[in-house]
């Protein structure tokens, strides 16, 4: 197959880009940094990149598959996924306060101006 019509010459920078994206607009939302368009940016690299990955796994199937058949792989998704839970469980406890927090800030700003 050509270089040129290879998804695999093309998938794996445009990933990184969305990657890219979601991290940088990510770290501007959680220092609350008001920039317009960024939450929609943030949003939509989000779901670009959620389509890339997964025609990246689809096209990678084979090697993932191979790296599924060692213990690290599963002690690493079992880490990962144990990781987002207590995130999850934490937010949940403190009744979504964070969220909370931000909606009546932004409230107030409004208000205010």
């Amino acid at each position: 197959m050509p270089a040129s019509t290879n998804p695999r010459h093309w998938l794996s920078p445009l990933t990184a880009i969305f990657f890219v994206a979601i991290a940088f607009t990510g770290i501007l939302m959680w220092v609350h940094l008001r920039v317009p368009g960024v939450k929609l940016l943030h949003e939509v690299a989000g779901l670009l990149f959620t389509t890339a990955g997964i025609a990246h796994l689809v096209l990678n199937w084979r090697a993932l598959r191979a790296y599924f058949r060692r213990r690290t792989a599963w002690i690493t998704l079992s880490a990962g996924i144990l990781l987002c839970a207590l995130l999850a469980a934490m937010d949940l406890a403190r009744g979504g306060e964070r969220e909370e927090g931000h909606r009546r800030r932004a409230e107030q700003h409004e208000r205010r101006t």
